[in-house]
């Protein structure tokens, strides 16, 4: 798991519904997740931004304004059910499976396609079911298996 300096959902909070994950980093200064919050739950620190997951509501308006793919939404219950901004390798549709590519290059991790919808410039919005243990991995593209 990756230690990023910025404020992450707890567990408790993941279960009770979809809530922000930014893993930004401070790669990038643009503070588009924060202008693209309408319910006041993002703040920039420094080049960090800062979810107050009190406020968050999980609408998913800072995963669509993020130009890098670094904010996405995650649930937990049994398995992950996260709505991540990707640009796909191949067509995707519902109800397929499919692997996430790690931005890192390490692998592959194979997830169920839930939902997505076209946004601009090649991305999409992906809704996926996947391991738990991928919430906090950072992931470059999605390959339908």
């Amino acid at each position: 798991m990756n230690e990023i300096p910025t404020s992450q959902p707890s567990a408790s909070r993941l279960v009770r519904g979809r809530a922000a994950v930014c893993l930004c980093g401070g790669r990038s200064s643009c503070g588009l997740c924060r202008e693209a919050c309408a319910y006041g739950a993002i703040e920039k620190t420094g080049l960090y931004p800062y979810v107050d997951h009190s406020e968050c509501v999980g609408c998913g308006a800072c995963v669509n304004a993020c130009p890098s793919g670094d904010m996405r939404l995650a649930y937990l219950n049994d398995t992950a059910e996260l709505t991540l901004k990707l640009r796909p390798c191949a067509p995707l549709e519902s109800g397929l499976d499919a692997v996430l590519v790690s931005r890192g290059g390490e692998g592959g991790f194979r997830c169920h396609v839930l939902l997505v919808h076209p946004l601009k410039n090649g991305f999409f919005s992906v809704r996926v079911r996947a391991d738990k243990d991928l919430i906090f991995t950072p992931f470059s593209g999605i390959e339908p298996l």
